[in-house]
């Protein structure tokens, strides 16, 4: 009307009782026509949100959103957007707003904010975009579990979602699809989060699903969906029965279907736990994971979700998880067991580098023995081989539970360490320490400790001069022949301890029922006789460690004594020396005298010595 009587036109023959406009200063001229033109009543200015309303009618502004500039009219592009509503029909008043204004609403609003049943045009001079009167759809598509990887479901409803949206008449403007991918499980969803950002910058209008359980099995998320559709005027539309998300009714329906899957995904949750529960008590192969290092895995099917077929022992890996145990049972060190590894060029089975934790890991797990494990107990023999005995996963686990260091615990870089004690502190169990004196690594009676800080001894001369008796010491075939009568004994009571321990897991495996289901009476009984069995296990495992991880002494090859006592990793020597020696006493220096001198080294042999010489030897 402006543009027929000009600004008078719009005040002749009506009564008016107040004018309002943009915040927008330009034209300066026209601004102060339409002030003059309002007199008294003057120029309120009003922006998104300022609402009017008169008998049936209620204007609403929505735009300008913000002020724009530089763009191809500013004056138009900061004109009043209204949305009018009366009768339950909605008009559209965009004003003079251009292309530039038009797609900030759309981003800021989405295009359901601006849907309408009327659409006043702007006059021929303003540029606008083309008005399609189509919706823009959004295909979303999930499905859980496609261990094949061939998308036949994604597939399946993707068909009928676009024969739903053509009904409708709308436009498919976009597919998000994800494969593979659980609603419940809390995990990423790329095509889901995808949708969600094209909902908010106004790229599609609608969302058509196959049932609402395909948007989310969480009510907390559906939520987000529900708020989202809400604020950007979203339809939504579902193969199972459509729901309108801008009515209380169809909000209500959305979230008991979103209930509903919830509960369904919980059951689901539940009989599968019963399942892996089922196949863990009969040795079966759980569905999942990565391949075992030292087998072969056989699959069905193509794609990261296959079926299991069996498990194989590798040619070329089983053989190396024997050595690794062989050596760590033999008194080995994890790390000299690393080294070996890497020195060898081994690789984890997913092509990393081994690692002291995967190592102790595989070591540990009763698979490797042929045995199915469930939460961390073996539940009995597996179907597939071991490439260990049990007697042998028994005797791994006792070991690599003895060497176990507690938090904070300090790393022994010298195998003499904890066996060197000063001659005037060796009574208070004083224990003298490996620290940098003079540019050399020395062993001192430390203050820290406890100690008088009055006696020091060179680290390298004292080593010599104990490897020279440790040598000699093994080079005694007496020596041997009795040390190879103890190994004797220690293989019969390593073989009694693993009885031991199976016995009494087999006993807390029978009383598991008692502790689910048992009467409230017997409960307090059964509780004391689950601890004691407890107790006996972890004393018997920490036997056994002792047991079984002294080195093999009867393997050693005596004309090559020397050689190979300088080649034995750090455990062994310690190993040894514990077999010989109890304690190391370092006695003061005599005066004037620079050089080592080895009549300060006492060594007491260990209690149950080899030759039952429990004197003092002075090296």
């Amino acid at each position: 009307m402006d543009h027929v009587g000009g600004v008078a036109g719009v005040f002749r023959g009506r009564q008016v009782l107040a004018v309002v406009g943009p915040h927008w200063p330009d034209p300066p001229a026209g601004r102060a026509s339409v002030v003059a033109a309002a007199g008294r009543l003057g120029l309120h200015e009003i922006g998104p949100g300022w609402a009017y309303a008169v008998g049936g009618l209620r204007v609403t502004v929505i735009g300008p959103y913000e002020p724009l500039h530089g763009t191809n009219s500013d004056p138009n592009n900061n004109s009043l957007v209204l949305r009018a509503e009366i009768k339950g029909e909605t008009v559209l008043l965009p004003g003079d707003a251009e292309t530039e204004e038009q797609d900030e609403l759309l981003r800021y609003l989405g295009a359901g904010a601006l849907r309408a049943d009327v659409l006043k045009v702007a006059h021929g001079n303003v540029r606008s975009a083309p008005m399609t009167g189509k919706v823009r759809a959004g295909i979303y598509t999930r499905i859980s579990d496609d261990r094949l990887g061939e998308a036949l479901g994604v597939a399946r409803q993707e068909r009928d979602d676009r024969e739903l949206a053509a009904r409708l008449g709308w436009d498919v403007a976009r597919v998000f699809t994800d494969n593979d991918v659980s609603a419940s499980s809390g995990r990423r969803r790329p095509a889901y989060e995808a949708m969600i950002e094209a909902i908010k910058a106004g790229e599609i209008d609608a969302v058509v699903v196959w049932d609402v359980d395909r948007l989310t099995r969480r009510p907390a998320e559906l939520e987000v969906f529900i708020d989202l559709a809400e604020r950007h005027g979203l339809q939504l539309a579902s193969v199972g029965g459509d729901i309108d998300l801008a009515t209380p009714q169809g909000r209500l329906t959305a979230r008991i279907k979103g209930s509903v899957a919830r509960h369904e995904a919980e059951q689901l949750a539940r009989r599968i736990r019963a399942k892996v529960g089922e196949l863990a008590s009969t040795g079966a192969i759980a569905n999942g994971g990565p391949r075992p290092f030292g087998f072969h895995r056989v699959y069905s099917g193509e794609g990261p979700r296959r079926k299991i077929l069996r498990d194989e022992l590798d040619p070329l890996e089983a053989p190396i998880v024997r050595e690794a145990a062989r050596r760590v049972l033999a008194g080995d060190s994890m790390g000299s067991v690393i080294r070996w590894l890497r020195d060898s060029d081994v690789r984890t089975s997913t092509g990393r580098t081994w690692s002291q934790q995967a190592l102790r890991i595989m070591l540990r797990s009763g698979r490797i023995a042929g045995l199915r494990e469930h939460q961390g107990r073996v539940v009995g023999p597996a179907v597939w081989p071991g490439i260990i005995t049990a007697e042998e996963h028994q005797q791994l686990r006792a070991v690599l539970d003895a060497k176990t260091r507690a938090p904070g615990s300090r790393v022994r870089m010298h195998y003499l360490t904890g066996f060197v004690y000063c001659s005037d502190c060796a009574d208070k169990g004083v224990k003298m320490r490996p620290c940098p004196q003079a540019g050399k690594l020395k062993y001192k009676c430390s203050t820290d400790v406890g100690g008088c800080n009055g006696r020091v001894i060179v680290l390298d001369d004292l080593r010599e001069l104990i490897d020279a008796y440790m040598v000699a010491r093994l080079n005694d075939p007496e020596t041997l022949r009795e040390l190879a009568e103890r190994e004797a004994a220690d293989d019969g009571r390593a073989g009694e301890l693993v009885d031991e321990i199976e016995a009494a897991e087999r006993r807390l495996k029978l009383l598991k029922p008692a502790l689910e289901d048992g009467d409230e009476d017997e409960l307090p009984e059964v509780l004391a006789t689950v601890r004691a069995l407890r107790k006996r296990i972890k004393a018997a495992r920490v036997e056994l460690g002792e047991v079984t991880s002294r080195p093999d002494i009867t393997t050693l090859d005596l004309p090559e004594m020397a050689k190979r006592w300088a080649d034995l990793d750090l455990d062994k020597k310690q190993h040894l020396l514990a077999l010989f020696v109890d304690r190391i006493v370092i006695g003061p220096a005599r005066r004037g005298l620079a050089r080592f001198d080895p009549d300060r080294v006492d060594v007491i042999p260990a209690r149950r010595g080899a030759n039952g010489d429990d004197d003092r030897d002075t090296v």
